[in-house]
């Protein structure tokens, strides 16, 4: 719900979640798309990994992470576990600015 009212606010910055189906124990690709169609979040954008990329490309090892990327797409940062607007706000002043 955080990402969500965070996504629709007028920020310097774009939230997108990247998923990937069926890796990792999470859910297949038909089931995340039912699953997150049922869920009241429509300021946030999807985007499905199903090769499972972005774990390297975005050095992820925990969920959730967040990954802080410039305008230039490289990657600059990244925190793992749950992080509140504040402290996404925060880190993409410091790592992204």
């Amino acid at each position: 719900e955080d990402l969500n009212k965070m996504a629709g606010e007028n920020n310097d910055f774009e939230i997108i979640t990247i998923v990937t189906p069926g890796i990792n124990n999470e859910m297949k690709k038909d089931e995340f798309i039912k699953w997150f169609k049922s869920q009241n979040y429509p300021n946030i954008r999807v985007l499905l990994d199903e090769s499972g990329q972005s774990f390297t490309d975005y050095q992820i090892r925990a969920f959730p992470t967040a990954a802080y990327i410039g305008t230039d797409g490289v990657l600059v940062g990244t925190q793992i576990g749950h992080i509140s607007p504040n402290k996404i706000k925060e880190a993409f002043e410091k790592n992204v600015k």
